[in-house]
């Protein structure tokens, strides 16, 4: 049987083989500690990044072809990237709810774990751009040093400040598949806890209602409210959780029926998974999963597991493989490819990907996230030295 573009085998052909390829690199993946933790959600995290994978791999056979980067002309290759960041934007809603919710308003060992286990990889993913752009523009500066410069701050900013083609190169974005789009929104979310907090009740700190003032500014002004839908869902989901009956029906049986077949009717009813409609589908779906429901085992499985702690590293990596493939081949050669031959690179694509992964969890985000308790005990002694030193400076003033 031939396959076309948008076989709907192959994103199970993708995930099947990507599970295969976990049992032996998930010996070199340490699982973290399953006690207090939502296994499913876990597990559901590397099926989520292969999503992405497999959508951004069918709008670079289009891209090649037309020079356009546009979503796919089919309603389950589209939702399988749309979807997929939907509900990661609702497991980051319904994780960090949960937490404020639950009164753990340790608001520095927070934001402090965010940015150890967000920046370091996404640096590197950002200076590896800046190389390959000027490799594309022949190391000369095209751009003025001034807009270069303020180009590179954007996008060290997680984009949050933009994300400009840099030094001519049109499409910047598209080496890195264009994911950055979503991390404003992240970081939108996490700058909104405090005035969450707030309103459960909780005593914050006025700098902190200042920050979420200022993220919901900023969200006005150039997010798109659509597209924070699903953090609605994710809390949701946190209160289905708190609900006995409900959460035991939706971790039950019939709740794995319920969340395949809202997963279903959403590709059959919308082209978009951004349709408020089907981001409720979704959000049925993300609740059950919330609730401990494992879609009948497949996502407590040790190799989602895997897949799910090397997630981030998919997420952001997958797109330079793309590219560099794309080059690689030539544009020429890349666009004369047919259908079942580019999804026969892009399987042979998978195992480079989890590997540096793999190389990337291992390397750059593990020791990061370790280190965040001493990160935060010299934050501790900085912030200790410069109250005595304010303190300080304060008594000499008026002793003068």
């Amino acid at each position: 049987m031939l396959i076309d573009l948008y076989s709907p085998f192959v994103p199970a052909g993708i995930a099947l083989l990507a599970m295969v390829c976990a049992l032996p690199l998930g010996k070199f993946v340490p699982l973290p500690d399953s006690k207090g933790r939502a296994t499913s959600i876990d597990g559901l995290r590397g099926l989520l990044a292969l999503s992405v994978f497999v959508h951004h791999s069918s709008i670079w056979y289009v891209y090649a072809r037309s020079g356009e980067w546009k979503s796919p002309a089919s309603a389950l290759y589209a939702q399988l990237g749309e979807a997929a960041v939907a509900l990661f934007f609702m497991i980051s809603a319904f994780l960090f709810y949960r937490q404020i919710a639950g009164g753990v308003t340790d608001w520095t060992r927070l934001y402090v774990g965010r940015v150890l286990r967000m920046f370091p990889l996404y640096a590197i993913c950002v200076v590896v751009v800046l190389l390959l752009v000027l490799i594309e523009s022949d190391f000369h500066l095209v751009d003025p040093l001034v807009q270069f410069g303020v180009g590179v701050i954007q996008w060290f900013s997680f984009t949050v400040l933009g994300a400009p083609d840099i030094n001519g190169v049109v499409g910047t974005r598209y080496i890195m598949a264009g994911v950055v789009w979503t991390l404003p929104y992240e970081w939108v979310w996490y700058a909104v806890l405090p005035l969450l907090a707030y309103f459960l009740r909780q005593r914050v700190q006025h700098g902190l209602l200042l920050l979420s003032a200022l993220g919901l500014a900023y969200a006005a002004v150039r997010l798109s409210l659509v597209l924070m839908l699903p953090f609605v869902g994710g809390v949701a989901a946190y209160y289905a959780t708190t609900r006995m009956a409900i959460a035991s029906f939706l971790r039950g049986r019939w709740g794995s029926i319920l969340a395949i077949s809202c997963m279903i009717l959403s590709v059959i009813c919308f082209d978009s998974a951004r349709h408020p409609a089907a981001v409720a589908l979704w959000s049925v779906f993300f609740a059950a999963i919330a609730c401990g429901n494992s879609l009948f085992g497949l996502l407590t499985l040790r190799v989602s597991a895997v897949l799910g702690e090397l997630s981030y590293g998919i997420y952001l990596l997958h797109g330079f493989v793309l590219f560099l493939a794309y080059k690689g081949l030539g544009a020429v050669a890349f666009a004369d490819l047919s259908p079942a031959s580019h999804w026969a690179l892009t399987t042979a694509l998978l195992l480079p990907l989890l590997i540096a992964c793999l190389v990337s969890y291992r390397c750059i985000e593990l020791p990061s996230m370790r280190s965040r308790r001493s990160v935060l005990e010299k934050l501790q002694v900085v912030s200790e030295i410069l109250v005595a030193r304010w303190r300080d400076l304060c008594r000499s003033e008026r002793v003068g």
